[in-house]
Formats: structure tokens, sequence, C-alpha cells
């Protein structure tokens, strides 16, 4: 197009295609003018007032449609991942609470065998005391005597008799 606003030569619309083939950002959006008047034929970019101040005329453009489409489809997708993320989230409740109720059934129960565990050690204990004892003189003595009826030479005993 020339700067005055005429038709560039062989007088045929042109449409301002300064952006890249197959961008969607400037294609079909620049002015046009008609060959036979060199006056202004089509819509000026949105933002920019034209002979109408600015306003809309006439039925929205595909553009506007494809808006229009692609939000109700945004809005139901927004819905429907909250509506996942929300399932997901009960779902992870639900089991934080059974693993709660387990840890604490655990833990009461790593208390009564750390007890039981203790006891056990006691009685080992003890076990082994006596196995110690078991191999003294007092014991072999005390056994000599009072299982076996043993008694030192010179010693004398005496027994009670039952009324």
């Amino acid at each position: 197009m020339k700067a005055s606003g005429r038709p560039a030569a062989g007088g045929k619309n042109k449409v301002n295609r300064s952006a890249a083939p197959g961008s969607r950002a400037k294609r079909g959006r620049g002015v046009r003018t008609s060959a036979a008047s060199g006056r202004r034929t089509g819509t000026t970019r949105a933002g920019s007032a034209g002979k109408t101040g600015g306003k809309r005329v006439g039925k929205p453009s595909s553009d506007q449609g494809i808006l229009t489409q692609w939000r109700e489809q945004n809005g139901l997708s927004m819905i429907l991942a909250s509506l996942v993320v929300i399932i997901i989230l009960v779902v992870v409740g639900v089991n934080a609470v059974s693993l709660g109720r387990r840890l604490v059934e655990n833990k009461k129960r790593l208390e009564t065998l750390r007890e039981e565990i203790r006891m056990e050690d006691e009685r080992a204990d003890d076990i082994d005391e006596y196995r110690r004892y078991t191999r003294t003189d007092a014991y072999i003595e005390e056994v000599a005597r009072e299982k076996l009826g043993l008694i030192y030479e010179g010693e004398t005993v005496f027994k009670e008799e039952n009324k």
C-alpha cells in the first residue's frame, strides 16, 4: 500500500502481512483498502479507533467465537482438574488418618514389647546368677545335706519328732 492510502500498483486489495507465515498474531487484521476508491473497507485492529470510535460493529469476529469456546472448555477443564485434586486430597487424608491410628497402635505395642524384653532380661540375669551358684561348693553341700542326707564325719544330726 502506498503512503497516501491508495492501493498499490495492480489495483488489488492488499493486507499487511508483516508477521511470519502461519502466525495468527497479525494475519488478517490489517487495514484493507478498496482498489476503486482507496477507502478503508475492513475493520481496524482491536484497540485502535476507526470510523466507529473504537466500538465493535456487527457480528463478532471468528476469533471472539473461538476465544469464547476456549474459555468454556478451559473452565470445564479447570473444574475437572480441581475435582481430581480434591478427590486425591480426600484419599490422602483418609489414608493419613488410618496411618495415624496404626502409628498409635504400633507405639503401644512397642512399649509392651519393650517391657516384655526388660522382664525377660531380668529373668535371664536371674538364671545366670542361679547357674553360677550351682557351680559353687555351698550349693553342692546344700544339695548333699538336704536331698542325699549326707553329713560330715564327726557331725551329729538331730531330727525333730512329729507329735
